[in-house]
């Protein structure tokens, strides 16, 4: 096990040991993050990052001078945002007219990022793989510094993820025929002995939210229909049911709430946000008339699930209050 203190930024980095998958995979759309005192998205093609407030109100808009991949996550002192810049990761903070500040470099040989970004009122987390066979992940809480951890696994997965998971972070892979998750704590060695999850390898994974006692994992079966399968904390489906009216192509965003996990996806020009249940209800809380095929970004705050999305070309946001 290893462990340092990242001062500037207060960043972490750990050491996963499985290589990188063979494909580049995507993040389209705006992606949003919690801040300490409200919310960040960036919109990857125009490289813009609008700040807002916890009520949604629009605080600044900066033009960011980052790659059009970059992850934004929230640092207690502001905004940062995290990227690859050739073999290496870059975590930096961002000034007020955009610039980037204190950047730190993590990685030897960066193959891909990882998807999703993990981003709560807790901690915030972004993932990427290695060529020699490991994962790095950057994570760290949202309002106070942190600290570096390691641990090892032992396959290169096809698929990787990462996810809030209420003051953890959890991580999701597919080694081969088999899928596995784990959660991770805030100290040195806190990370849980991966579990397998009983998924049928012919089911793609499209991403994954959780709480400190399960996950909601969404996948694409060979029908093509849309699913979601709530997985406990000892990796064990609790059910599976497909989404309803979902588009057969459509991406998703989920995020741990409270008491629930919500879920965005398409519908055409409608998307829909649902809280999911252990008991296996699926419950619409949101929805709104947005460009075709628009799944929201949501992220969970202090009570809130915020969501950002395009409509009519532009970047529009939404409180959804529980």
């Amino acid at each position: 096990m290893r462990k340092r203190t990242l001062i500037p930024i207060g960043l972490v980095a750990a050491w996963w040991l499985w290589p990188a998958p063979d494909a580049e995979q995507h993040r389209p759309g705006p992606q949003a993050a919690v801040l300490a005192d409200g919310y960040a998205v960036i919109e990857p093609g125009e490289r813009r990052i609008t700040e807002f407030d916890s009520g949604g109100e629009k605080r600044a808009e900066l033009a960011a001078k980052v790659p059009h991949d970059a992850r934004v996550v929230g640092l207690p002192g502001g905004i940062a945002v995290v990227y690859r810049d050739g073999k290496q990761v870059v975590a930096a903070g961002v000034d007020n007219d955009g610039t980037l500040v204190r950047p730190q470099r993590f990685g030897k040989n960066v193959q891909k990022m990882c998807e999703q970004t993990a981003t709560n009122d807790q901690r915030f987390g972004v993932a990427w793989t290695e060529a020699d066979g490991g994962v790095w992940f950057v994570h760290g809480p949202t309002t106070r510094a942190a600290e570096e951890v390691s641990v090892e696994m032992a396959r290169q997965p096809s698929y990787c993820g990462i996810a809030s998971a209420g003051a953890n972070i959890a991580l999701l892979w597919r080694d081969g025929d088999k899928s596995f998750i784990t959660w991770c704590g805030k100290k040195s060695g806190s990370c849980l002995y991966a579990k397998r999850i009983p998924l049928d390898k012919k089911r793609m994974l499209l991403g994954f939210g959780c709480k400190n006692d399960g996950c909601l994992i969404a996948t694409r079966n060979p029908e093509k229909v849309l699913e979601v399968s709530w997985v406990t904390g000892n990796a064990k489906v609790a059910w599976t049911k497909p989404l309803p009216s979902a588009c057969t192509d459509s991406e998703v965003s989920i995020v741990g709430t409270d008491d629930a996990i919500a879920v965005a996806y398409s519908m055409g020009p409608e998307p829909i946000v649902s809280l999911a249940r252990k008991d296996g209800s699926l419950t619409a809380v949101w929805q709104s008339a947005a460009d075709p095929n628009t799944v929201p970004s949501i992220v969970w705050s202090d009570g809130q699930l915020f969501a950002a999305y395009r409509r009519d070309g532009r970047l529009a946001t939404a409180i959804i209050r529980r």
